[in-house]
């Protein structure tokens, strides 16, 4: 049976993990993307601080507000996929 699909946002990118996927494998991918926001957000990387969907929070917050909302939400989603891979947040339908 295939399940629905989860969306993670975080980091300017919205991964849509499809069908087939259990919430180990949903927790990983959200993991992943939670790094690689923190890490762009920490190290100030210019391919991901001037990317165009960034610009939304770069005019409200400036680039180092920017910076931390990054980081929050990569944060977040760290949070989120360790959550999901241990399956302390179930899916529902199972």
């Amino acid at each position: 049976m295939y399940q629905t699909g989860l969306t993670c946002i975080g980091s300017g990118v919205i991964a849509v993990i499809g069908a087939g996927l259990d919430m180990y494998q949903t927790g990983l991918i959200c993991i992943g993307s939670g790094v690689i926001a923190v890490i762009g957000a920490g190290f100030d990387w210019d391919w991901f601080m001037n990317h165009r969907k960034t610009q939304f929070f770069n005019r409200i917050f400036g680039r180092t507000g920017a910076r931390i909302v990054y980081a929050l939400l990569g944060t977040s989603l760290i949070v989120l996929g360790i959550m999901l891979a241990l399956g302390i947040i179930r899916d529902a339908r199972q």
